[in-house]
């Protein structure tokens, strides 16, 4: 079986793992009884970084199995090896779904990519094929993360995956993402029936407030 190695493009610092720890804990510490949680950015740059697999990484020394899910469109670098795994073949019907996952070298973690160069957003729509996709990993996996791509008024696809999950995370990005956004993101994925269980700001520079008008 094929071995993706991302270890060393994540490269965590101790104290970067111990605030991926520490920012897991709060996010599931109100729920014990969640599974599977989502996270959607401001941005392309903020959902790029891949958060929910450095998250994993950081957490996956506690023992518990855990399955990232990159349902960004716009891909991740981390992917260059995987067109034909992974959630684009899959639910085009080109890879079967014993294929979907693959393997990391970080112990306990597991990855499904998005599988091409791109995918299109419509793919998305295939209800069925996630609601498989979902099952299997909810018998197979103690945690579900899913990276999203950016919501934004032309793509809402980070949505589709809200009746899979048990909440979902928002990520912004210090002194960039707008308060309106963040209550925009908050509706779209209430509405869906997914409650927001917290908000990660990146980039701080500074221990204050946080808060961006507009």
């Amino acid at each position: 079986m094929n071995v993706m190695k991302i270890r060393e493009q994540l490269a965590l610092k101790p104290e970067e793992k111990t605030v991926y720890q520490q920012i897991f804990l709060e996010i599931t510490f109100a729920k014990k009884e969640q599974k599977c949680i989502l996270f959607s950015g401001s941005s392309s740059d903020v959902c790029s970084r891949f958060f929910p697999l450095s998250l994993a990484a950081a957490i996956a020394e506690e023992g518990k199995r855990i399955v990232v899910i990159n349902g960004n469109t716009q891909r991740s670098s981390l992917e260059n090896s995987t067109a034909d795994q992974g959630l684009a073949p899959y639910l085009s019907g080109h890879c079967s779904l014993d294929n979907v996952i693959v393997k990391t070298d970080i112990p306990q973690v597991d990855l499904i990519p998005v599988g091409r160069a791109s995918m299109n957003p419509i793919l998305l729509e295939n209800y069925d094929g996630l609601e498989k996709i979902f099952s299997k990993c909810k018998n197979e996996y103690d945690w579900i993360l899913i990276n999203t791509a950016p919501l934004a008024e032309n793509n809402m696809s980070a949505v589709q995956f809200a009746p899979f999950c048990d909440g979902a995370v928002l990520l912004a990005k210090d002194h960039a993402t707008y308060k309106k956004w963040l209550e925009n993101a908050k509706k779209v994925f209430e509405e869906a029936s997914c409650s927001i269980e917290g908000c990660v700001v990146l980039d701080v520079k500074k221990s204050k407030a946080y808060s961006k008008e507009g």
